[in-house]
C-alpha cells in the first residue's frame, strides 16, 4: 500500500512540475511577445521579428506570436514568409479545442487579413502569368531571326514564371537549357540569410556550416521561400558522432515545424520521409546505405538532392535515385530547412536551382 501510495506522489509531483515548467516558459514566451508588439508599433520590423522568434521558441502554442511575426515579416516587405506564418496562425487557431477568448479577434483579423492578401496576391499571379505568356509567345516568333533575343526573352518568362512551357520549349529547340538559376543558400562566410541559426550549435568553419548538436535535434531554415519547379541539394558529411539517434536532413517544402520533406541519413539509412505533426512520419523511402551502388562513406562529401518538377517529386543520393512520388498539395513550395540530430554535420553546399 505504501508503495503504491509512494508511487501516486511521485506521479503527482511530476505532472505539477512539469505545470510549473510549462507556466514559465508561457510567461517568458509573453514577456518576449509584449516587448515584440511594441516594437510592432515602432514600424522596427526586424527586432520585432526577432523577439516573436524568441517567443515562439518558449512556447509555440503562444499564438499571439505567431500572428505578430506575421505581421512583422510583411512589414519588413517579406510578403511571402508572412503568408506563410499566417496561414499556419489560422491554422492553429481554429484546431484550438477551446480556443481562449481573448484569441478570438486576433484570429477574426488574421482571417481577413489572408482573405486580402490571397485575393491581391492571386491577382498579381494573373498579371505575372499573362506577362510571361506575351514575352514567350515573343521569343517563339524570334527564335530564327535573333536567336540571342529569343533566348533573353524566354528566360525572362522562365524568371516570371518557373517551368513555363512554351519557354522551355523555344529554349529546348535552341539547343539551349531551360534550367534557370542556382541560388547559394550558404555563402561559405557567415549565417546570413538563415533563421533560428543561433551559435555555438551552428557556426561557419573553414567555410562549411556546420551544426553541432550532441543531444538533441536542432533544425534551421532559409529566410527564402521557393514555389514552382525547382531542385534542393545539398553536400554534407559527418564529422563527429554521439550517442542517440543520429540523423541529418535537408528540409525542403517547409511549412513550419514537423511539416516539410526530410531527405538524409538516419543511422546508416538513407531515409526520405515526411513528418505531419508531433511524433508523426509518413515513411516514403528506408534503403540501406550499404545498397546504394556508389560505395557511401558518411564521413565523406555527400550529395543529397529532392527535384520538384511538375507533377512529380524525386529523391537522389550521389545522383542515384532512391525513390519518387507523386507532388501533394502541401509540397508545392515552402522555406528550405537542415536538421542535425546527435551528430556534428558539416554542410558545403546548400542550392537551389530554379527551373
Amino acid at each position: 500500500m505504501r508503495a503504491r501510495f509512494t508511487r501516486l506522489l511521485a506521479v503527482t509531483l511530476t505532472a505539477l512540475a512539469l505545470g510549473a515548467v510549462a507556466l514559465a516558459d508561457r510567461e517568458t514566451s509573453q514577456f518576449h511577445a509584449s516587448r515584440a508588439d511594441k516594437l510592432l508599433t515602432g514600424k522596427k520590423w526586424d527586432e520585432a521579428a526577432g523577439l516573436y522568434r524568441k517567443s515562439l521558441e518558449e512556447d509555440d502554442t503562444y499564438l499571439p506570436a505567431r500572428f505578430g511575426l506575421a505581421q512583422a515579416l510583411v512589414g519588413a516587405g517579406n510578403s511571402a514568409a508572412g503568408l506563410v506564418e499566417l496561414r499556419g496562425f489560422v491554422e492553429s487557431a481554429r484546431a484550438a479545442d477551446p480556443l481562449p477568448p481573448e484569441w478570438k479577434p486576433i484570429l477574426a483579423k488574421a482571417e481577413k487579413q489572408l482573405n486580402d492578401l490571397d485575393a491581391a496576391g492571386q491577382a498579381l499571379q494573373k498579371i505575372l502569368v499573362g506577362y510571361a505568356d506575351d514575352v514567350a509567345a515573343l521569343a517563339e516568333r524570334w527564335a530564327t531571326k535573333d536567336p540571342g533575343f529569343a533566348e533573353r526573352a524566354a528566360r525572362r518568362a522562365l524568371k516570371v514564371k518557373p517551368g513555363h512551357a512554351k519557354a522551355m520549349q523555344v529554349l529546348e529547340k535552341m539547343g539551349k537549357s531551360s534550367a534557370g538559376e542556382t541560388i547559394d543558400l550558404f555563402n561559405g562566410k557567415n549565417l546570413a540569410g538563415w533563421v533560428f541559426a543561433n551559435p555555438p550549435t551552428w557556426q561557419v568553419i573553414d567555410g562549411a556550416l556546420v551544426g553541432d548538436v550532441p543531444d538533441a535535434a536542432m533544425t534551421i531554415r532559409s529566410e527564402r521561400i521557393f514555389e514552382g519547379d525547382y531542385d534542393v541539394r545539398i553536400e554534407a558529411r559527418r564529422v563527429e558522432e554521439y550517442a542517440g539517434s543520429k540523423m541529418f536532413a535537408v528540409l525542403p517544402t517547409w511549412k513550419k515545424d514537423r511539416d516539410y520533406y526530410e531527405l538524409g541519413i538516419l543511422g546508416r539509412d538513407a531515409i526520405w520521409c515526411e513528418p505531419n505533426g508531433p511524433g508523426k512520419s509518413r515513411d516514403i523511402v528506408t534503403l540501406e546505405t550499404t545498397k546504394l551502388k556508389k560505395p557511401f562513406d558518411p564521413a565523406a562529401w555527400n550529395v543529397f538532392e529532392l527535384r520538384f518538377r511538375g507533377k512529380t517529386v524525386t529523391a537522389l543520393v550521389n545522383d542515384e535515385v532512391i525513390g519518387d512520388e507523386p507532388r501533394p498539395e502541401n509540397r508545392k513550395g515552402g522555406f528550405v530547412g537542415l536538421l542535425v540530430q546527435d551528430l556534428k554535420v558539416a554542410f558545403r553546399k546548400v542550392q537551389v536551382e530554379v527551373r
